[in-house]
């Protein structure tokens, strides 16, 4: 899969909701805007994907989200869905290099189970700007 917008202020949607996951094996997501709707454990994995702002939901109990990002990342709003959210699945959100995590939303398991690993160990940083 390859998903360019073309521009910098393009946005790609991709939407499992209906009972599907979302998930790449090679190609990347480049867009200014992603988001991300699924109901099953969904990954975008390839090192090479670069959108400048995250959003995400995935619903199922239990199901887990992992994204990579090759620069920064925001995690914020698209759409109508703010921020990244999991029924009690672990979320896990990277950016390589020496890119950030920058947290403008957030990132919610919604109870006590789940985790959040928030990663720019390889060089950045991750911060929080005012979330809401």
């Amino acid at each position: 899969m390859n998903a360019r917008t073309g521009g910098v202020a393009g946005t790609v949607k991709l939407d499992a909701s209906a009972g599907g996951a979302v998930t790449e094996t090679t190609g990347a997501v480049v867009a200014d805007k992603l988001l991300v709707l699924a109901k099953n454990n969904s990954a975008l994995n390839t090192v090479t994907n670069d959108v400048n702002t995250l959003a995400a939901n995935v619903s199922a109990s239990a199901a887990t989200l992992d994204y990579k990002d090759a620069t920064s990342v925001d995690i914020g709003t698209v759409g109508a869905t703010d921020g990244v959210s999991s029924s009690a699945g672990n979320i896990t959100l990277t950016a390589l290099g020496t890119g950030n995590v920058t947290l403008s939303k957030n990132v919610s398991t919604g109870g006590a189970t789940g985790t959040v690993k928030l990663d720019a160990s390889a060089g950045g940083a991750v911060t929080e700007t005012t979330v809401r």
